[in-house]
């Protein structure tokens, strides 16, 4: 019987965010365009900073054309 690896989800902040969109986008952007409706909900947040998974980053990227 073969063990299946878990995966560890990988969590990001709003600067890490903004580092892999590029284009102009900042950590603060991220903040206006999050209160704005126009970014996806924080997946959790750790010390009261929001952080997104990995996955709801790539899914904004590649529904706003950006990939």
């Amino acid at each position: 019987m073969r063990m299946e690896e878990q995966k560890e989800t990988e969590y990001l902040l709003a600067s890490q965010i903004a580092e892999i969109i590029g284009e102009k986008w900042s950590r603060q952007r991220v903040h206006v365009e999050l209160k704005r409706g126009k970014f996806p909900n924080p997946d959790k947040y750790v010390s009261n900073q929001p952080m997104w998974m990995r996955e709801t980053v790539e899914w904004f990227i590649k529904g706003k054309g950006m990939a």
